[in-house]
């Protein structure tokens, strides 16, 4: 039984209740907050800390790389691509501005796509289209230049085995160090925040919404918001089709690699790798390779997908590497369009889900846009 004052400070008076505390989860509340200061938010989350794609990722700050753009451009409109461009440079510049950069381990470095040598005809055809990707970029966000031929013998040991052209407008990040501080941000402007109990469903009453949790909880509220990306185990969450991929993520020791910090893609985004300090590697994707096994929402490391990775990058490093040091997946949500879902399905209960694998350069717009849809903005 819950008391009067648990009753009273933990489970009912709130204005809106968000579910899910990643990064679009914690970005709704904030901003919820931040224009109504006077409004009682809570956030829930089945996890005693953030343990979706915002904590699972592979702390790259992304845009698109070219060959990524190009396979858009197959099956969007262009003005659609663009329209996705600018979403994720207003997104990262939302997230760094917000926290800072210092306080999520922002490194502007710029982040390069490799092409292997039996890939020559391809990376021909992604640099004689990068004058093209430049004007793009150029009415998309404003930038001129982004994408140019990497020249030079300053990539360590992969320089002999592969090309690459550099994005000059990526990064890298530290998305432990992010979500701390969104969280520490978060609870300072006096949200709510409740792990460790999982939504069960919800009642949308004549003067709100019940919210019902493990452990014989509910919520009243006047809304609810659902920011759960690609989870939500009742149909009725969502108004479009949401797929979850698993992406898996391994990382090697392997001191003094002599790899210059950027952030790398290959196949078309699919794949990725990047420098942690000195001596260590970190290396994920391939679901396009096993897409039977990995579309799926369960957590998991499979031995397949793993010598898919470490193959990879013994080839570049032209060494056999040890068994990873740490091993991880995420699961990011796809679906029939890149474009994410911010949308009402009744009057009191929104979603702001189906971030496509772009999670840390949207995720701080998309949680703004489904503060400002349930605020009626």
């Amino acid at each position: 039984m819950w008391s009067y004052w648990e009753k009273k400070s933990f489970l009912e008076g709130f204005d809106l209740v968000v579910v899910g505390s990643g990064i679009v989860g914690l970005f709704a509340a904030l901003e919820y907050k931040k224009k109504s200061p006077h409004k009682e938010v809570v956030v829930i989350d089945r996890s005693p800390i953030p343990q979706g794609a915002s904590t699972k990722n592979a702390g790259f700050a992304c845009i698109g790389s070219p060959s990524e753009l190009l396979e858009d451009l197959q099956n969007m409109e262009e003005e659609k691509v663009a329209n996705l461009i600018k979403m994720r440079w207003l997104g990262l510049d939302r997230l760094r501005r917000e926290l800072g950069d210092e306080h999520i381990g922002f490194q502007p470095t710029g982040n390069i796509e490799l092409f292997r040598k039996e890939e020559g005809a391809f990376a021909d055809y992604c640099s004689d289209q990068c004058k093209f990707l430049n004007e793009l970029m150029q009415n998309a966000i404003g930038r001129r230049e982004v994408f140019k031929p990497y020249v030079g013998d300053k990539l360590g040991p992969i320089a002999l085995r592969s090309r690459a052209i550099l994005n000059s407008e990526e990064g890298l990040i530290d998305t432990g160090k992010m979500m701390r501080t969104l969280l520490a941000k978060t609870l300072g402007c006096g949200v709510l925040i409740l792990n460790g109990r999982s939504l069960l469903g919800y009642e949308v009453q004549s003067q709100g919404v019940e919210v019902f949790l493990e452990g014989d909880m509910a919520l009243k509220s006047e809304k609810m918001l659902i920011c759960t990306n690609a989870f939500g185990e009742t149909p009725k969450h969502w108004p479009e089709r949401i797929e979850g991929f698993r992406n898996q993520v391994f990382v090697y020791n392997c001191p003094s690699h002599g790899i210059p910090d950027y952030g790398y893609h290959m196949d078309k985004g699919y794949l990725y790798f990047r420098t942690l300090g000195k001596d260590h590697l970190l290396i994920g994707g391939g679901r396009n390779k096993f897409l039977s096994k990995e579309a799926t929402k369960e957590f998991g490391n499979t031995p397949e997908v793993e010598k898919y990775l470490r193959d990879i990058l013994e080839e570049l490093m032209s060494k056999t590497l040890p068994q990873p040091q740490n091993k991880w997946s995420g699961i990011l949500a796809s679906g029939e369009s890149k474009i994410p879902i911010v949308k009402k399905i009744n009057e009191r209960v929104g979603v702001a889900v189906r971030l496509g694998g772009m999670g840390v350069a949207i995720g701080s717009l998309i949680g703004s846009q489904g503060a400002q849809l349930m605020a009626g903005e």
